[in-house]
């Protein structure tokens, strides 16, 4: 899936957002819901270790840290990602600005 990605729409003048796939770049697919739904934002991190292992029993840790500003719908735990950054500080940043503009909770 070449050229794949998602991302989301906002409409804040009618009170809807879309999240969507792009398959090859070209078709997106997905269906406008209500923000109504949604309550709160965060800035959050996941951080994922890898091992790899080298010849003569050498080991290399990579650690990857992918931060977020993800939408929480109420009465769930489920998140929607609407942004990734490049570290913790600009996500948390980015959530205040999107809870500012929506008049969300922001999650700490």
């Amino acid at each position: 899936m070449a050229f794949s990605y998602s991302g989301i729409y906002l409409d804040k003048a009618h009170g809807k957002y879309k999240f969507y796939y792009a398959y090859f770049g070209v078709f997106k697919s997905g269906s406008w819901r209500s923000l109504k739904n949604i309550d709160r934002v965060a800035g959050i991190s996941s951080i994922l270790v890898r091992d790899s292992y080298a010849t003569k029993n050498k080991v290399a840790n990579l650690k990857m840290e992918d931060c977020f500003v993800v939408l929480f719908l109420k009465n769930r735990n489920r998140k929607i990602p609407f942004k990734r950054c490049k570290d913790l500080l600009e996500a948390k940043l980015e959530a205040q600005k999107v809870a500012h503009l929506l008049n969300l909770t922001i999650v700490q």
